[in-house]
């Protein structure tokens, strides 16, 4: 199943089902919306 994490600074939402597994990102990945880095995403349960 699909996950969702969400980025605690500005709400953005990396939807795994449309955007691609978390795992599989380069780890200089930023939030597209505010350029925060992977530390800053939280999974949404």
């Amino acid at each position: 199943m699909a996950k969702r994490y969400v980025c605690v600074i500005c709400g953005h939402v990396h939807d795994e089902a449309v955007e691609g597994k978390w795992e599989t990102l380069p780890t200089d990945f930023e939030c597209p919306d505010c350029g925060c880095g992977m530390e800053d995403y939280e999974i949404q349960d």
